[in-house]
């Protein structure tokens, strides 16, 4: 890990990891429905890009960030689709899981994000 005060962004400075699977950590980005199709099936009105590679650890660390974010929401939809896949075939199927986040384990997520993606739309909804 680099320290705190190295400028990871000069130019001669190469990143490196020891294993892929240290590649895929958890990134949460504001997302705009408007910004693609309307494959977002969800009338939520506040919308986020979760990007991340299944590991145990990264699934108890978005448990816990689940945990604080339900202290003001009461509840949350973690969808794992494929946008555009089936802008123009309808409405596909979609699997919909309720749990009450004291239940949410790291099987619960490896069961849904860890299934290819193209199958069709699976959605956890984590509620408090």
């Amino acid at each position: 890990m680099l320290e705190p005060s190295f400028d990871k962004d000069k130019p001669d400075v190469i990143l490196w990891v020891d294993d892929e699977k240290n590649f895929g950590e958890i990134s949460i980005r504001e997302f705009h429905k408007a910004d693609i199709c309307d494959d977002i099936y969800t009338p939520k009105t506040f919308v986020a890009n979760l990007e991340w590679d299944y590991t145990e650890n990264r699934a108890e660390n978005l448990i816990h960030y689940l945990q604080a974010h339900l202290l003001n929401a009461d509840e949350i939809e973690l969808w794992h689709i494929w946008l555009g896949q089936w802008f123009d075939d309808g409405m596909p199927r979609i699997k919909k899981h309720h749990i009450n986040i004291d239940q949410l384990t790291c099987l619960d997520l490896e069961k849904v994000f860890c299934k290819n993606r193209n199958e069709f739309p699976e959605c956890i909804i984590v509620s408090r």
